[in-house]
């Protein structure tokens, strides 16, 4: 039997399942094969716009969260997540269900985190590193590429068309172009 939006009962029973941990994931994922430094990177960006704590300490790329790591090889996500050609990428299922967040996203009043996780998956990866280190600056503490991403963040402050400033509680980016 199919739900609205395709999303099949299974599915949602497995959804049910999940802990905040394994959605962030499947987020962080997306619609593309994505490296496990990508995902690490999306997660941890992610994590702080919806509210979610991980356990991410510098290491040789980075932030490093182990729960993100041991979660993208845990057999019970292996209906939504599979290994392929040293990228994860989501399922059938796990289209399903990352179609179904992004609405639950939009729904529950989420756009500055539906935004953010658009804008994250568009990027390139050392775009993402260097937003990353930028703002998360004790990446650089046990990081193997941290004079690589420095050039990146120089250069993209050089070429930038964005201006920021805060409003509130918020942080208003603009772009020209």
């Amino acid at each position: 039997m199919e739900r609205k939006n395709s999303l099949s009962e299974d599915v949602v029973e497995e959804l049910r399942l999940l802990d905040k941990e394994d959605v962030l994931l499947l987020l962080s994922i997306g619609k593309r094969p994505s490296s496990n430094i990508r995902i690490e990177k999306t997660a941890l960006l992610l994590s702080e716009i919806l509210g979610i704590e991980l356990d991410a300490i510098p290491y040789k790329y980075g932030m490093f969260s182990e729960t993100i790591y041991e979660k993208l090889y845990d057999e019970r996500l292996w209906k939504f997540i599979r290994r392929k050609n040293d990228k994860s990428e989501l399922t059938k299922e796990g289209q399903q269900a990352y179609d179904y967040l992004l609405e639950k996203l939009k729904t529950k009043n989420r756009e500055d985190a539906f935004q953010l996780l658009e804008t994250l998956h568009r990027l390139s990866d050392e775009d993402l590193l260097a937003i990353t280190y930028h703002l998360f600056p004790e990446s650089k503490l046990e990081s193997e590429i941290k004079e690589r991403v420095q050039r990146r963040i120089e250069e993209l402050k050089k070429s930038s068309t964005a201006h920021g400033r805060v409003e509130g509680d918020r942080v208003v980016i603009e772009i020209e172009g």
